[in-house]
């Protein structure tokens, strides 16, 4: 699961119990996190497929701001998030080949590409650069 942020990310991140994520209205566990630049990444314990509901909820672990929270890169926590609805840009198998602070794009089990995300300085590869897109390539 891909989270954006607004702004860049401290490397050092909550753990993966900060996080409640449902798939289909089941509980799914979060088994890992990572953040670069703006993106946080959290792995699941199974994938989510297309169509599945996807919320997320983020509880800051502590009352200050210290290492255990989500964290900006100035060392700011991050505010807990109630249950909130995720878009779902699963489409089929795929495996993601690249993640970018707007944009994101997988390889279809055929062999193409699908990418979604802000056009903006042509992040898609489509030529556009305003707008939000959902390209195959």
């Amino acid at each position: 699961m891909i989270l954006q942020f607004s702004e860049a990310l401290s490397a050092t991140t909550a753990s993966a119990s900060s996080f409640a994520v449902t798939v289909a209205g089941a509980s799914r566990s979060v088994s890992s996190v990572a953040a670069a630049g703006s993106t946080m990444v959290l792995t699941l314990s199974s994938a989510v497929t297309m169509g599945q509901s996807v919320t997320v909820a983020y509880t800051d672990p502590s009352g200050g701001d210290d290492a255990n929270a989500v964290q900006d890169a100035s060392g700011n926590d991050a505010a807990s998030l109630s249950a909130t609805s995720a878009n779902n840009h699963t489409v089929g198998s795929q495996n993601l080949m690249s993640v970018g602070t707007t944009h994101s794009c997988a390889l279809t089990p055929g062999g193409g590409a699908k990418c979604w995300g802000l056009a903006g300085s042509g992040r898609l590869g489509n030529g556009q650069e305003t707008g939000k897109c959902h390209i195959s390539c």
